[in-house]
């Protein structure tokens, strides 16, 4: 650690996701990693050790000072290694206040047999992206260390100076300069959010935001899981090329679908249902490949109503065509240009964060491949080895906006498809939230357009 590192002002997106945490809907994202085998807490601290330098942003804390929220590095995580007689029965870690420690958590429980690492960090200090960076060098670092190399895995050059540019859009360049006279298009598609009346998402009576801050939610979050195999997702990545579509913008209309059909047999009001859907775009660029872990996504949102998912292929090709709209004409940028403009008074900001539209959202982060090319051996059964460790499955924690009833994440291991669902039991009755994941999984594999 290196605690006289110099402070960083916090950019307007970062203060969104402070502002936007409350103990009723704590802001935290990460990973929770299931191996066989029993981690060594000698070597996992050692690894941490190595990997956490190269990333300031995750060994922080957020200060205050002359009324100006800052990054504070230096700060010590949480970092616990403890026993039980059953790692499934484990709740999820409480998380510290980030004001006063570290917003970061490296938490493992072994069983004997098993090993679960819980890898939590605030939304406020990095992204999906960045939490996933620090967990692939950890398990590189951890496989050196354990069969004792003398030479470590070469790790990707970092430059800790490049995080003073994580907020810069290049709107000067010429790229974005082309588009310029588009952006009204984004303008008017943000009204559109804000006019819109959206159906509240969940199966029980919404409380009021501003209380239920205050209160101590019992199991919340509540994390559920389901797997799609790798002949199922071959079969799904055939279907999205025919469609021409990707298997990100398949998964999307895959959502719409199952939560337009979970409303279906719920009563609701008359008119057209809209359901809002938030989708993080990465930023980063060939220019950003030094940079460590930080927050360098930007948010679109999308809307549809039961219309139109009928055709499928009109629903799976209309997400498609509007985010290579998006993509293309540089029109994501408009989130975040909006966040400087009203992260100028605090009182917009938490405003915004914590607006009462989000109890109609759902959020969906489709993160790919992350452990795509880690260099790492594989056993018989395609797992990635890790030392004395066999990575059997990973689960993605998804971002939670304030008052958001249900999020998803999505990424692929082994050729499998993992759907990692986090919701809230306040809004979300146990029985409603499991048959939405389920009508998700079998809308994903349902592979008739």
């Amino acid at each position: 650690m290196q605690p006289d590192r110099p402070r960083l002002r916090m950019t307007s997106i970062e203060r969104f996701h402070l502002l936007d945490d409350q103990p009723a809907w704590p802001n935290w994202i990460g990973s929770i990693l299931d191996f066989e085998g029993v981690v060594d807490p000698v070597l996992a601290r050692k690894a941490i050790d190595i990997v956490l330098p190269r990333h300031p942003m995750i060994a922080s804390r957020v200060s205050s000072r002359s009324g100006h929220w800052e990054v504070d590095p230096g700060a010590e995580p949480v970092i616990r290694f403890e026993t039980c007689e059953d790692i499934d029965q484990q709740p999820f870690p409480p998380r510290p206040d980030i004001r006063r420690s570290a917003g970061s958590m490296f938490v493992a429980y072994t069983d004997g047999r098993r090993t679960r690492i819980w890898l939590l960090i605030h939304h406020a200090l990095c992204d999906g992206i960045g939490g996933l960076q620090f967990v692939r060098e950890w398990m590189q670092v951890y496989d050196g260390l354990f069969h004792c190399r003398t030479e470590l895995p070469r790790l990707g050059k970092l430059d800790p100076a490049t995080l003073g540019k994580r907020n810069k859009l290049y709107l000067a360049s010429r790229r974005y300069l082309v588009h310029l006279w588009k952006q009204p298009i984004a303008l008017f598609g943000a009204m559109k959010f804000i006019f819109r009346k959206f159906v509240i998402l969940g199966d029980k009576q919404p409380g009021n935001v501003s209380s239920r801050a205050a209160q101590e939610i019992p199991g919340w979050p509540v994390m559920k899981s389901a797997d799609i195999g790798a002949v199922a997702t071959g079969k799904i990545r055939r279907a999205a090329r025919k469609a021409r579509v990707s298997l990100n913008d398949w998964v999307a209309g895959c959502l719409f679908e199952a939560l337009l059909s979970s409303l279906a047999k719920t009563p609701t009001e008359n008119g057209p249902q809209h359901i809002r859907l938030i989708v993080p775009i990465s930023l980063r660029s060939a220019i950003d490949r030094a940079l460590p872990a930080a927050n360098r996504t930007t948010l679109v949102q999308l809307d549809r109503c039961q219309a139109d998912t009928v055709p499928r292929i009109r629903l799976m090709q209309g997400i498609a065509y509007e985010l290579g709209l998006i993509r293309s004409w540089q029109l994501d940028r408009l989130f975040l240009i909006a966040m400087r403009v009203v992260g100028c008074s605090n009182l917009l900001l938490r405003r915004n964060a914590r607006w009462q539209k989000y109890r109609a959202t759902t959020l969906l982060t489709n993160l790919g491949k992350p452990l795509l090319r880690l260099g790492l051996e594989r056993d018989s059964e395609s797992r990635l080895q890790s030392g004395n460790l066999v990575l059997t499955s990973m689960d993605l924690v998804p971002p939670v906006k304030n008052g958001m009833p249900v999020s998803f994440a999505v990424h692929q291991y082994r050729k499998w498809i993992r759907i990692s669902m986090q919701y809230d039991p306040a809004a979300l009755s146990e029985p409603a939230a499991s048959r939405i994941l389920s009508e998700f999984a079998s809308r994903i594999e349902s592979t008739t357009v």
